[in-house]
């Protein structure tokens, strides 16, 4: 009897053990993300009072259903920010390795949460002249909606498109999450390639060619990174005011005549110089004759 008494005492011993050893990876794991201030006090709060209840616990049974109670009330916490690897816009070292790349470094928040392992993919696509021409088609006769931002419409047709995006959120096992999966409004960052970085006054826009409608975001550049905030992923254009280009011909004709002018003046001067000596030689001569 006392052994059987003594074996239950190890076990719930063992297992109070087990429990808190557990509940400490649990803490370090909501430690390691962001769920937003409030959530994190939330959080502190379930594990140290699941650490009481366990060493309150009189049976193994007990401590499971208390791990179990706990596993339920962390479930709906979701992470708020979650980038796609080591990204953070705010360290202005981070460059690409290669001016050759597909997929942009970025990074994806979510007021309202997202699931752990969840990240946004950015790849840069490359634009031919007909995907420009059909971009500027659509800007020019669809209605363009600024989300009551008041955008300069007429500014906004007189850009041109320097690039396309696919964005996208993908799950942990890198598939893309279907528009039923998409909650709340996403704020998306990304570091442009360098060979977008002379453009000025960059906007990200979305052809909704079903509604014939084109979305202009509200777009912040902070340095080389571009953010701005979605509802939903797919395509995305990128606009920027022309670059002022001058004709490198007019600028060789312009120096020729100019340095055509500069031989005349000189030539003329010359002229003129030699035919005020002759002259005053000629005023010499008569003089002595």
């Amino acid at each position: 009897m006392c052994d059987a008494i003594k074996t239950k005492d190890q076990e719930l011993t063992h297992a109070k053990e087990s429990g808190k050893v557990l509940i400490n990876l649990l803490k370090e794991k909501y430690n390691d993300y962001n769920y937003g201030h409030d959530n994190h006090e939330i959080i502190k709060s379930l594990i140290a009072a699941t650490i009481t209840d366990i060493d309150n616990a009189i049976t193994v049974n007990e401590i499971q259903q208390i791990i179990t109670t706990l596993n339920q009330a962390l479930e709906p916490f979701k992470i708020i920010k979650e980038s796609d690897g080591k990204y953070d816009k705010e360290d202005k070292t981070i460059e690409y390795e290669s001016d050759d790349i597909d997929g942009l470094y970025s990074i994806v928040e979510n007021d309202e949460g997202l699931e752990e392992g969840v990240k946004v993919v950015v790849i840069n696509e490359e634009i031919s002249p007909a995907i420009v021409s059909n971009v500027k088609n659509h800007i020019k006769t669809d209605e363009i909606n600024d989300f009551g931002m008041n955008i300069n419409k007429e500014a906004l047709k007189k850009q041109t498109v320097i690039g396309k995006l696919e964005i996208n959120l993908v799950d942990l096992n890198n598939q893309i999450l279907s528009s039923e999966n998409l909650s709340g409004i996403y704020t998306i960052s990304f570091l442009l390639p360098k060979e977008l970085r002379s453009h000025e006054s960059i906007r990200v826009i979305y052809l909704d060619q079903n509604n014939k409608m084109v979305e202009a975001f509200d777009t912040v550049r902070d340095g080389n990174w571009i953010t701005f905030e979605t509802e939903h992923f797919s395509g995305f254009y990128l606009l920027a005011n022309e670059e002022k280009i001058i004709n490198l011909w007019w600028i060789i004709i312009i120096l020729s005549v100019l340095i055509l002018i500069e031989f005349v003046w000189i030539f003329l001067k010359k002229e003129n110089d030699r035919n005020r000596l002759k002259h005053c030689l000629a005023i010499t001569s008569d003089c002595y004759s």
